[in-house]
């Protein structure tokens, strides 16, 4: 972005911030509880287990004697652990400028799936958030994407293995959490600038799915569809974390792709969501 746009877009948000302060102390003081109430407890195991399991060295080891069934259950442990696993794992694996395997890989982990659509269809949850990512993982063996891993050269004792797993794990929550923040100072400017409900949590929720998406699917109707989607383009703030993490990625080519997919994988959801709701729940 040019600087000069820069500047102005900063000088008119900081006179905005001085005439309405309120808000962006509202907004503020939500993402950082969340990140202190939800991020962090929610997402951390996940990540930290995840790391742990690459760092160990087997999946490199596994990856010289048999590259095919490496590659699997990486895919596979990414698609459970969603866009914070893979962002976590920026220095172990690398992904080059593949969009379609980008795209698929920034998605929300099993756990969050399951929030969601729990509240719902109960335990049912776990079989359509399973059926989702097995989904996404047949799409990519489909079209034979693989992740190359990185071979680390460092000999760590256990507990040093462990604590940068720890480290690395943290670190890529809150390199999310400083992305949600930034980008979540437009929204007392959306709030005054639109005055339809819907349209805000709808444009917020692209912009950051974790924090809107319960908002969204609390509302029924359409706004539920809206919020599938939301929940699978995960948000233009996990976008820029990964732009952030994998600098080889094409951000023209990689958002269209996954404005479309998240289409495709909207429709799923909702289609499977409806099957489990229709025939077991109710």
């Amino acid at each position: 972005m040019n600087r000069k746009i820069l500047f102005l877009i900063a000088l008119f948000l900081l006179l905005f911030l001085f005439l309405n302060p309120m808000p962006y102390k509202q907004v503020t003081d939500e993402i950082v509880t969340q990140f202190l109430t939800f991020y962090i407890p929610a997402l951390f195991p996940s990540i930290f287990f995840i790391n742990t399991l690459l760092k160990s060295g087997y999946i490199q080891d596994l990856a010289k004697r048999k590259p095919g069934v490496a590659n699997c259950i990486l895919l596979i442990t990414i698609l459970f652990g969603g866009t914070p696993a893979l962002l976590s794992l920026k220095d172990d694996i690398e992904i080059n400028d593949d969009n379609l395997l980008s795209a698929i890989l920034i998605t929300p982990s099993f756990s969050y799936i399951f929030f969601i659509f729990s509240k719902y269809i109960g335990y049912l949850a776990l079989l359509l958030g399973l059926c989702i990512i097995v989904l996404k993982f047949l799409v990519l063996i489909f079209f034979k994407k693989e992740i190359k891993i990185l071979v680390d050269k460092k000999v760590e004792s256990t507990f040093e293995l462990v604590n940068r797993a720890a480290k690395d794990s943290l670190g890529s929550i809150f390199n999310l959490a400083v992305v949600i923040l930034s980008v979540n100072m437009l929204t007392p400017l959306l709030n005054l600038l639109i005055s339809v409900e819907d349209a805000v949590l709808a444009i917020n929720g692209v912009i950051e799915y974790s924090f809107f998406t319960p908002k969204i699917f609390q509302i029924d109707g359409y706004m539920q569809i809206v919020g599938a989607f939301v929940l699978e383009f995960n948000g233009l703030c996990s976008i820029l974390a990964f732009k952030k993490a994998y600098k080889k990625t094409n951000l023209l080519k990689l958002i269209p792709l996954k404005i479309v997919l998240s289409l495709i994988f909207c429709a799923l959801d909702i289609f499977l969501f409806k099957f489990f709701n229709n025939t077991f729940w109710n």
